[in-house]
């Protein structure tokens, strides 16, 4: 059975992203005022998540602890150089969805580049023992409550990876697309 303080962080961090997603669209609508050109649908719905993605992803990673927690069999300065390159990497998406909004070509293109980097390094981002660890931890939380198996966990997350690289790719690369970007 789930104690309080789970439900409340499982809430608190739902409310959070709904609330990051209505900034980076709020920031959508005032980029696109007083431009000639009309953003494309999708080129808002990819920005607006690229955005709300990684600064959720930002806001989880305040808590070093658990990042250590995840990844620890990792030596130490192998994890603070993880966790660097992940702040960093998560800095400059955010950077590339505002590109996206302003409907800038490079913008465009790191964004094709990103699909193919988020199908290649799946295994770096997702490693399994990071599942695995996850789930000892919520067996050791709840004990004899429901612990998921770590593959499926894993399975899942690399599945949604690769889904989102394999439309972000087709929309970017589409030829109608491609011509609604800026130089």
């Amino acid at each position: 059975m789930m104690d309080d303080s789970f439900a409340f962080s499982l809430l608190d961090r739902f409310v959070n992203f709904i609330l990051i997603v209505l900034g980076a669209y709020l920031l959508a609508l005032g980029l696109g005022r007083g431009k000639k050109i009309v953003r494309p649908r999708g080129v808002t719905v990819f920005g607006v998540l690229l955005i709300a993605l990684s600064i959720d992803q930002i806001l989880g990673y305040r808590d070093f602890p658990y990042y250590y927690f995840m990844f620890h069999q990792l030596p130490y300065p192998s994890i603070l150089a993880r966790y660097c390159l992940s702040l960093v990497s998560r800095g400059c998406v955010v950077f590339l969805g505002v590109g996206l909004l302003q409907m800038k070509s490079w913008a465009r293109r790191w964004t094709l580049c990103l699909g193919l980097l988020l199908l290649v390094g799946f295994p770096w981002k997702h490693p399994i023992t990071v599942f695995i660890n996850l789930a000892e931890l919520t067996e050791q939380r709840f004990p004899g409550g429901l612990v998921i198996d770590p593959w499926i966990g894993y399975v899942f997350y690399v599945g949604l990876d690769i889904l989102f690289a394999v439309f972000m790719l087709f929309y970017f690369s589409h030829p109608t697309v491609k011509r609604r970007f800026l130089s």
